[in-house]
This record gives structure tokens, C-alpha cells and sequence, in this order.
């Protein structure tokens, strides 16, 4: 039901190339490698986390606070920034930067979201109805059409810079895509 969202973008454990090469898939990626835009002296992994929490996450409460009574912050909506913005670092080694002041409104987050709302909605409708909708391309299946051709761009440029980079050695990568590239198995409609 979620194929058009979730078989692009979620690892196929059962493909032969990750059976084959997943016995040395870092369990710490990029503990070592320095983040100089998130403070100085944070690493990445777990003291990311902390130092995005430091830096950003408690300068908006700071910032709301700051206000008083009259500032509010939907506290869900910044843990999620908080989480979406690692799980990208961590996978992609990009962080989008939904978690900064002023909490600006990011168009591959936006995508992102729409597409896993969409999705799940499968899951609420009868099949029958999202088929015929997804034929028709209205409602959430025009959303979700959208939104995976969004996200696919996004990460399309991600990986075509990260093969330009790796290429030529400006950068040694930590992340989950970078790991992937450097095994060299995989194409580039798998990554």
C-alpha cells in the first residue's frame, strides 16, 4: 500500500546486494567527524542530538520564553523539527534545518510529511477507493504523487552532489547514503 512512498526511500533488506554486504553496516555512523554548525566540539550520532538540543532546540523555548505568557510554541511540532532534522543528518548527512529560529517553513519537509500522511490514509480507506482515486490522481493521491516527485528531487540532487563528492575526495561522509556509495553495488535508483 505504501509502495510509492516507502520502496523508494526505505532500505530493501531483502535485495541481494544488502544481503550480500550489510554484515560491516556501521552501527555508530560518524561518531568522530566534527559539526562545526551546530557549536564547536560537537560530534556527530548522539552528541548531534545534544548539541542540536543545546543550540537549537532550547534557544526557541528561550525565545518563547522570553515573550512571556503571550509566546507559545507547539512543543510537538519542535521535537519533530528536532527528530527530522537528526534522522536526515544521520542518513543523509544533510540536516534541513527545520529546527531554527523562527521555525521557517521548508518545502522537503512539507513533501515529506504530506507523503507519509498520504500514505497512511491507504491504509484508512478501502483499497478499492484509493486505487480508484490514485487512477483518478485526486485528493491525497494527487498529494502524495506530488509530494514523492518532490522528495525524490531532493534526494536525487543530495546523491548526485555526494557522488561528485566522494568522487574527487573534497569530503569523507559518515552517513548511511555515503556508506551505501562507497560499497559501490548499488545503483543509483537503489540510493
Amino acid at each position: 500500500m505504501a509502495d510509492d512512498l516507502l520502496s523508494s526511500f526505505c532500505l530493501p533488506f531483502s535485495c541481494p546486494p544488502f544481503k550480500e554486504n550489510n554484515h560491516d553496516l556501521p552501527i555508530t555512523v560518524a561518531i568522530s567527524n566534527k559539526r562545526p554548525d551546530l557549536g564547536e566540539g560537537c560530534v556527530e550520532t548522539l552528541g548531534n542530538v545534544c548539541c542540536s538540543i543545546h543550540h537549537r532546540f532550547l534557544p526557541i523555548l528561550e525565545e518563547v520564553a522570553a515573550v512571556g505568557p503571550a509566546g507559545a510554541v507547539d512543543l510537538q511540532d519542535l521535537l519533530l523539527r528536532l527528530t527530522f532534522d537528526n534522522i536526515c543528518g544521520l542518513a543523509f548527512g544533510r540536516d534541513p534545518e527545520t529546527l531554527v529560529l523562527g521555525l521557517p517553513e521548508n518545502a522537503f519537509a512539507t513533501a515529506f510529511n504530506r507523503a507519509t500522511e498520504a500514505s497512511l490514509q491507504r491504509f484508512i480507506f478501502p483499497e478499492p477507493m484509493w486505487r480508484f482515486k490514485k487512477w483518478l490522481q485526486v485528493g491525497m493521491e494527487a498529494t502524495l504523487t506530488s509530494s514523492v516527485a518532490h522528495v525524490d528531487r531532493y534526494l536525487s540532487a543530495i546523491t548526485k552532489s555526494r557522488k561528485l563528492e566522494l568522487s574527487d575526495g573534497r569530503r569523507d561522509y559518515d552517513d548511511l547514503l555515503s556508506w551505501f556509495m562507497k560499497k559501490g553495488v548499488y545503483t543509483d535508483a537503489f540510493l
